[in-house]
């Protein structure tokens, strides 16, 4: 007798499965499913000699599915010759993150060099 396995790349849990194993009906199961996310899949590998690690870094901020674009904008007064103007906080310039969905958000700086301050802070605040 010969026999032979084959496996594909994992495709997730499905309701039918997920309802089975639980012992829940098939509209809890696929509410749990939309309501719960599969960013983190393992899959079984006999080759590997350690645990796995939590791997919970990846999880920590929200993720977005659009394209960012970025820009500085810097505050001048217009006289003969152009001067940097401050707000009342200190502010010289902002940082503008847009979509092309009608999306803004605007970080204020003190100095064009803290772009990478303002670019983590709109990472960690929306994704």
């Amino acid at each position: 007798m010969t026999s032979a396995a084959s496996a594909g790349q994992p495709r997730g849990v499905d309701p039918t499965y997920l309802s089975k194993i639980w012992r829940i009906s098939h509209n809890e199961a696929k509410a749990t499913l939309e309501s719960t996310s599969q960013r983190s899949i393992r899959t079984e590998n006999p080759t590997l000699s350690r645990n796995y690690g939590t791997n919970d870094r990846m999880l920590r901020y929200k993720r977005i599915n659009e394209y960012f674009f970025m820009d500085t904008f810097f505050a001048t007064i217009q006289r003969k010759k152009k001067t940097m103007s401050t707000s009342t906080r200190g502010n010289t310039c902002c940082q503008v993150f847009v979509t092309d969905k009608n999306f803004v958000y605007v970080v204020p700086m003190k100095s064009k060099s803290q772009i990478t301050q303002a670019l983590k802070q709109f990472a960690k605040e929306i994704g």
